[in-house]
Order: structure tokens, then sequence, then C-alpha cells
């Protein structure tokens, strides 16, 4: 699965604690800082537990027999359907799994915890992935708050059978799907639920609060850049613009490929005045942008879903001057040439794909190569 630079995203509602929860089966312990941040009054919690009567509903409603790709769109089914707990979507609403069970609706990360509270109530091995890939932005004032879209997957790769992901009320098992998520851990995806629950802070006027809890999870919580990026923007808004300098300087550091920071660094270098740092940063952001294949992946699935598909081969293919046998790549190319009309260099790409090494994911793409453009003659 091609990594790429995390995604640009909205922020989310505060979630709710619930009182006296109890752990769902399978769920691994919450990481110390979580037991931490609640003991010092801060808004953390474990947003993957569910009551004992909620665990007893999901089970009497969604439990069954089967395989457990089976199992899981049983689950899926269950939490959507209007039969069901009928979840509706809810832009920029985050709340924990058992919060968003009972107000049956919310983001994608609300649905997400849910979705793996409840799996792993029934026993099912299920795991967060986020895409990164789409850069959707969500700013004021020239500065990007930074989210990822999260989802749930079962396996790891679509050619190792029942492997999905979940994502709101769809499951996916196409290799073009899989190649947009990135698989991230309960603790990465704990810290982007408080991360954006700092933002929802923020917004509301809570900057304090909101710096606090942070500053926490920069110190604490597993490293993540977009805890840095957000923080960074709350100091700003403070007119503390020197210590957010301050912040990216040391986020750039230990995340120089992470692309937000350096747009929000510039901003902040700006403002203080620091005109040859601005400039310096400017040109670290192009380089990154220029030399990571990873962006002009995700600029060029961008451009593809807005069925720019000149735009997006020209994307793929400056990514595979990097990375000039990734078959994943080499597939998105050969896919946008062919959707541009380009019969004779999607042709090209599909041979580059049939000279690697034989693996079932070269198998698959190939196959779904022919599938897709059966007037294009790719038969080998």
């Amino acid at each position: 699965m091609l990594r790429s630079s995390p995604a640009l995203g909205a922020a989310a509602a505060l979630a709710l604690a619930c009182a006296t929860p109890t752990a769902s089966r399978l769920a691994a312990p919450p990481a110390p800082w979580v037991e931490e941040g609640a003991a010092r009054g801060l808004p953390v919690e474990n947003p993957l537990l569910l009551r004992p009567e909620t665990v007893e509903s999901i089970r009497v409603a969604a439990s069954g027999s089967g395989a457990e790709a089976s199992q899981m769109r049983r689950l899926l089914r269950y939490l959507v359907d209007d039969s069901g707990l009928g979840f509706r979507y809810q832009a920029s609403r985050t709340l924990n799994a058992e919060d968003a069970f009972h107000a049956r609706a919310g983001d994608c990360m609300s649905y997400a915890v849910l979705y793996v509270a409840a799996a792993r109530s029934l026993g099912l091995h299920v795991h967060f992935v986020r895409i990164t890939q789409y850069p959707v932005f969500w700013g004021e004032n020239g500065q990007f708050f930074t989210s990822s879209h999260i989802a749930v997957a079962h396996g790891h790769e679509t050619w190792m059978g029942e492997a999905m992901v979940v994502d709101f009320s769809a499951t996916h098992t196409s290799a073009w799907r899989f190649a947009m998520y990135e698989e991230t851990d309960d603790e990465t995806a704990l810290v982007l639920f408080h991360s954006n629950r700092a933002v929802e802070l923020m917004l509301a006027g809570r900057s304090m609060e909101a710096e606090a809890l942070l500053r926490f999870l920069v110190q604490r919580a597993a490293p993540v850049p977009e805890v840095y990026n957000n923080l960074g923007i709350v100091l700003a808004r403070q007119g503390r613009v020197t210590d957010a300098v301050d912040v990216y300087a040391r986020a750039i550091a230990r995340f120089p490929r992470f692309m937000p920071l350096y747009s929000n660094a510039v901003s902040a270098a700006g403002r203080a005045g620091l005109s040859e740092l601005a400039a310096r940063w400017s040109e670290a952001g192009r380089k990154v942008a220029d030399s990571d294949p990873a962006f002009h992946f995700s600029e060029g699935l961008l451009a593809y879903r807005q069925r720019d598909f000149d735009a997006a081969a020209g994307h793929f293919e400056r990514a595979l001057s990097s990375q000039p046998d990734d078959v994943t790549l080499l597939a998105w190319a050969a896919r946008a040439h062919l959707s541009a009309g380009d019969i004779d260099r999607g042709k090209s790409q599909v041979e580059r794909i049939r000279r690697q090494k034989p693996t079932p994911q070269q198998s698959l793409l190939l196959e779904q190569l022919e599938r897709e453009f059966p007037s294009a003659a790719l038969h080998s």
C-alpha cells in the first residue's frame, strides 16, 4: 500500500464521556496517556468503550455465524439500515462509540470508533485505516486544520481472500480502493480523535483548553503530525505567532514530509516578521512536494476523482519518476492514460506491470485493468 501525505479535514465536535463503561472484547488496553489525561482533568477518554447493555443490544441484533467478512457486512447493515440503528452521517460531529450509538449519527471518526467497538465486541478482528491521499481543505484565514478520513478494515490486502474496508455505509474489496487507505493503529486513531476534539474546543472559543489538550498529546501520546499542526494554529489564533513558529520548527524537523506544516509555518513566520524563514520554509515545502511520490499520488487520485484524467496521468507519472517499479502506481498511471483515451501510453504502463516480479497483487491489478478497459485489448 502506498503511503501518502495526510489529508486536510474538518474540525470535529466534542465527544462526551460515558459513565461506568466496560471495554469491548478484543479491544487492546488504551495507551497510558488516556488515563493520565483524564486524571489531569483534560477531555481525554477511550472512545472505544461500550456499556454492557449496548454490547448486548449489538449482539442480539447483529451477531451471527459465517466468515468474518460476512459478519462484518451483517454489522454494517445493522448500523446503517433504517430497520437497524439507522446511523446517519453528520459532518463535524465526532462522538465516542457509546454516544454515537445512541445519537445514531456522527462523522467518519464517530462511525469508525462505533464500528470498531461493535465489531470487537462480536469477536471480529478489525483495525483502523485512513485515507490520507485526498487533500480536502478546511481552513480559515489561510490556516489549514488537519485530520484524516478514518475507516475500518479486516485483513490487509484484497488479494488475501476475505480482506475488506468498511467506509461508512459501504464495503470495499477492490485493490483500487485499498490503495487509498493507510493502516492506522489504535493509539494513532485515538490521538487523531483527541486532536479533532481540541480543534472543536478552539472553534468554540476555548483556546486555552485546546492548547492544553494539544500540548498534552505532544508530550505524552504517540507522535502524530496533525497534533503539532493544530497546536501551531491554536497559538497563532491567540496572537502568539512566535510560539507557533517554534512549534512548526520542531514539527518540520520531526515530520519533514508532512506538507500541511509548511503552509501554516510560512503563514506564522510571515506574521512574526521572519520573512527569510518564511521564504526558506516555502522553498522547502515546494521541494517536498516535487520530490514526494506520495504527494503526486495524492494529487493524481484527486484529479482522477474529478475526472481530469490527463492531469491525473501527469501526477502519477511524476510519482513514478521516484518509484518506477511500484505496481500500484503503474496501474493507476495506466488507468488514467486509458481513461484519457491515450491507449498507447496506457498499454505501455500495462507492459511495465507485466515485467515486474509476479505477485497476486500484480495479477489482480492486471485483471481489473483488462476488465475495466475491454476495448483497449490489454491481454498479453
